[in-house]
């Protein structure tokens, strides 16, 4: 899990000052927010076709529009 996990072994060492500034913004995000068990998963998409559900349709459709490009 990326919250519990160090960030750091999943980039590449040669980052730049800007990535490296970026990801201790990251890190610091990360270290300030709290999960709750308790809480049920909300997921906000343009690509969901009901509770816990995924239009695949509409995500192959964006794809294969920006392949074309």
């Amino acid at each position: 899990m990326a919250i519990s996990s160090n960030l750091q072994n999943a980039f590449v060492s040669r980052m730049t000052a800007q990535a490296a500034a970026e990801l201790g913004q990251v890190h610091m995000l990360i270290q300030q927010t709290t999960l709750q068990e308790a809480s049920q998963d909300t997921r906000n998409s343009p690509f969901s076709s009901g509770p816990g559900k995924i239009d695949t349709a509409a995500i192959y459709k964006l794809l294969k529009a920006r392949g074309q490009n």
